[in-house]
């Protein structure tokens, strides 16, 4: 009877078994003829993307349940007339992120997963084009912090350019002071480059200044990583309202609305990474530098020469750091490619420049490449054994100045070999495409640019100098040779005039402070009053001893002593105005002032000397009579140039 019972319930069960696999679902996510799948499923969609679909084959039960993995209930779905069943996805909806979606059977079994994933919406070309502008937002910071410091440090250290061949302690002072200044180590160093070919820097003095420099803007890269971007906006405002509205503290406000540019720009910049740091996109271009360090390095060292500066693209990686896509390794590269593009543009720069120009900055390059090698080396074995790491963006700066550090270690150590070969060099001229980048990147700091303009106002002072001094030895030689010579020198004063004029004028056009714009005038005054000495040196006194020399002309003994006399007065006005001039001292101006009245007394004096000779009917004296008259006004016309000169210099103080 039991087993009767129990074959019956066995019959029964194989029966069922039999009904239930003859009508089993058959369900698989969505193919395409060939066997490809084509449910959408691991698709990754943006957030302002259309509608897309999850799609599944089934021809088993006619509705389906969708399950969201975070909890939301089940939706019913139904099969179209190819029994493909949908589940309808709109991004904006769903949010950012990665999604689970399960696909439940009547009997709500899970019996597919969906899996997909929606990044923010984003352009390459908008966010590149994002990190430039805040490149440039970043530079705009620089060059107003630049403006507002040397405006305000105004014409007072003036003396760290005339003492730059001091000693090497005030070269490596002078160059941390001068890039801080100039907010550019690049810039600085084609000034430095400059001063070394016109031979004004001894070539340890510039390796001392390359050394301070180094650590000069790693000093600056410091200051930008101070976390304060919270108040950039606040500065920038308060910034613009001091220097707008408040004039007495004009350049004040440009260093803090500057300060609020550089702390604005790296938020932006990490702001503008921050959309993509996520996506498959960047995930892959990051993992291809993590791999290719060799191109991260020469995209950084690149990206550098473009700005000129390493403190910008220092700060454009801070910026990735804050978005959390900056390894170790990564940073030490960028870091290290960075202090070696800075290097590149004196690098070209100095191309067609003198041969000591060349050999400083092939050192400086040189040193460069070595230091990068060295540095790399150490500090990815510091990170294998001592397991050093990045925590904050202050950590990126230290990278720099243990970089700089290293740098000016290097540098300095190597000096006596540097110092040896140097001696081998000659002094070149600068050619003329060099003297304009130097004068196009030394105007940007009008300090600097206002040292530079003196001394070459001194070269004018030589020169008329030499023109004065050679026209008392051509009176009492008659050498035509020394008067062609003369003459010819007339024409280095004209383009000391239209050289200098220019470059005061490109200060003036600046905005600078009402004490360099001042000082900047004084100078194109003093120039224009020695392109005018120049002028009756070669065009009036020449022109007189030539015809002296052409008609054999002789002066009386008399005669040839009051000139040598008036020449000695005009000579020491020249040199106490220059004394005056180099110094800006108010009291030897004063002196020259003095000397007016007295030289023309001497004049007057000497003159009636001369009618008294004629009428006692000297033969010399009537025959130059007009000849000796000339020389004595031309001389006199020089002294009142002078006087000029030193009017200047006692006005302007």
């Amino acid at each position: 009877m039991i087993l009767k019972m129990f074959k019956k319930i066995f019959l029964i069960f194989l029966f069922l078994f039999s009904f239930l696999i003859s009508f089993q679902q058959n369900i698989d996510y969505l193919k395409d003829p060939e066997g490809n799948d084509i449910s959408n499923n691991g698709k990754v969609v943006t957030l302002n993307q259309k509608n897309f679909q999850l799609k599944f084959f089934s021809d088993g039960d006619s509705c389906y349940y969708v399950f969201w993995g975070n909890g939301k209930d089940t939706v019913m779905i139904t099969p179209d007339s190819l029994k493909i069943f949908r589940v309808i996805i709109n991004p904006s909806n769903v949010g950012i992120g990665s999604h689970h979606v399960e696909i439940l059977d009547s009997k709500k079994n899970k019996k597919l997963d969906f899996y997909f994933k929606v990044e923010e919406a984003f352009s390459i070309f908008e966010i590149v084009l994002k990190l430039f502008f805040g490149l440039v937002l970043f530079m705009l910071g620089l060059r107003f912090t630049s403006k507002g410091i040397s405006r305000i440090s105004g014409y007072r250290l003036k003396e760290i350019l005339w003492n730059l061949s001091g000693s090497n302690i005030k070269g490596f002072l002078s160059g941390i002071i001068l890039t801080l200044m100039m907010q550019s180590s690049t810039l600085f160093s084609i000034m430095v480059l400059s001063f070394v070919s016109e031979g004004l820097i001894s070539i340890p003095g510039a390796i001392y200044m390359f050394a301070g420099s180094a650590i000069g803007t790693s000093i600056i890269v410091q200051i930008i990583t101070f976390n304060i971007s919270f108040f950039s906006l606040l500065l920038i405002i308060i910034g613009f309202y001091i220097n707008d509205q408040v004039k007495s503290l004009n350049y004040h406000g440009l260093i803090i609305m500057g300060f609020g540019f550089i702390f604005l720009a790296i938020q932006y910049m990490a702001n503008s990474i921050t959309p993509i740091k996520n996506t498959d996109f960047f995930l892959r271009f990051v993992f291809l530098l993590e791999n290719n360090l060799w191109i991260l390095f020469i995209f950084f060292m690149i990206l550098t020469f473009l700005v000129h500066s390493s403190a910008v693209t220092v700060a454009f990686v801070i910026s990735l750091f804050a978005t959390g896509s900056v390894s170790f390794k990564s940073a030490v590269i960028m870091v290290s490619a960075a202090n070696l593009g800075t290097s590149l543009t004196p690098f070209f720069a100095a191309l067609h420049s003198g041969n000591k120009a060349k050999y400083l900055n092939n050192i400086n390059i040189i040193s460069r490449i070595i230091t990068s090698i060295v540095f790399i080396i150490l500090m990815f074995q510091l990170e294998k054994f001592a397991g050093y790491t990045l925590h904050k963006e202050r950590d990126i700066a230290n990278l720099h100045l243990y970089y700089n550090i290293l740098f000016s270690f290097i540098i300095i150590i190597v000096l006596p070999l540097i110092n040896y070969f140097s001696k081998f060099l000659k002094l070149e001229k600068l050619t003329v495409d060099q003297k304009k980048i130097i004068r196009e990147s030394i105007v940007k700091n009008p300090i600097v640019a206002m040292g530079r303009a003196q001394r070459e106002i001194l070269k004018m002072f030589e020169t008329v100098g030499k023109m004065l001094e050679n026209s008392i030895v051509i009176f009492k030689t008659n050498d035509s040779k020394l008067l062609s010579e003369t003459i010819a020198l007339d024409n280095q004063v004209d383009d000391y005039e239209k050289e200098i004029s220019l470059f005061l004028l490109s200060i003036y056009e600046e905005e600078v402070s009402e004490n360099i714009s001042k000082k900047a005038r004084n100078l194109i005054f003093v120039v224009d009053e020695l392109e005018h000495i120049g002028d009756v040196l070669s065009k009036n006194l020449m022109l007189s001893l030539k015809k002296k020399i052409n008609e054999n002309l002789y002066f009386s003994d008399s005669g040839v002593d009051e000139i040598k006399e008036f020449y000695n007065e005009v000579l020491k006005t020249f040199n106490l105005t220059l004394e005056a001039f180099t110094l800006n001292d108010k009291n030897l101006s004063s002196e020259v002032l003095k000397r007016r009245e007295y030289v023309l007394n001497i004049l007057l004096d000497l003159q009636n000397k001369h009618l008294k000779r004629l009428k006692e009917g000297y033969k010399e004296s009537i025959e130059t009579s007009t000849l000796h008259l000339d020389i004595l006004n031309d001389y006199e016309r020089i002294n009142f140039h002078l006087y000029k000169i030193a009017s200047n210099i006692v006005e302007k103080n």
